[in-house]
């Protein structure tokens, strides 16, 4: 089968201040974009959001946690919606967004980490049945067997990013992750302004170059990334 390509678009229109996006994910047809306090909701576009949005994330009704603010959210192996709350140092799942549940208690009970003694996770990332968690210049890697995520990072972790062997960039620290939908892994180095690519991961080229259009976007001017993610064949920045 030929491999399928992905399709680049610019980051979506300037609803957002530079910096602004924390966090973004698509539930079916649907995408959700994070942002301060408060949220937006994308439906089959990205041109203007939905009726009623923006809306406090704290008084939802579309089934979201009811918090001040999403930081990270992840979508595991097991089918659930993992939701950060860094600022409180804790993380909600679908299926009882009502409990809160300490971070480094679930991600690194034994305190080895920085997710363990910060409690705070930068990016996030589900490749097959593993996900990967990335906190300051640590990473750590669960497994799924059965769609089950196991209870205790996998033997061997943390790791450092710099000195990884696992297909990731050897660098500092890791501010997003994003598989394209043609499976290549992208990772945005914001103190830097530079991005990699799984194929090439010794090559650092300019975000804004690449993915902001110029100076047509806010992603052209700053060289940030916050957040991406994929919808279908095409990937959004943001």
């Amino acid at each position: 089968n030929k491999k399928k390509s992905a399709s680049f678009d610019d980051s979506p229109p300037h609803l957002f201040p530079v910096g602004a996006v924390d966090a973004a994910f698509t539930r079916g047809s649907t995408t959700y974009v994070f942002t301060g306090d408060q949220y937006y909701a994308f439906t089959d576009n990205y041109e203007t959001p939905d009726d009623g949005y923006p809306r406090p994330i704290v008084s939802n009704t579309d089934g979201l946690p009811m918090v001040d603010r999403i930081d990270t959210v992840l979508r595991g192996p097991d089918g659930k919606l993992y939701f950060f709350h860094n600022d409180r140092r804790s993380f909600s799942q679908s299926g009882d967004l009502r409990i809160h549940i300490p971070t480094a208690g679930r991600w690194d009970m034994e305190r080895r980490s920085n997710i363990g003694t910060s409690g705070i996770v930068d990016a996030a990332l589900t490749i097959n049945d593993r996900i990967y968690l990335f906190s300051g210049d640590e990473y750590v890697r669960f497994t799924a067997y059965n769609g089950q995520i196991g209870q205790h990072p996998d033997p061997g972790y943390p790791k450092l990013i710099r000195t990884n062997t696992e297909g990731f960039p050897q660098q500092h620290r890791i501010d997003a992750a994003l598989q394209a939908p043609d499976g290549e892994l992208y990772f945005f180095h914001n103190d830097r302004r530079v991005f990699s690519s799984s194929d090439q991961l010794q090559v650092f080229n300019n975000t804004g170059d690449r993915w902001g259009n110029g100076e047509k976007s806010s992603i052209g001017t700053s060289g940030i990334i916050d957040a991406a993610l994929t919808v279908n064949d095409k990937v959004y920045l943001f």
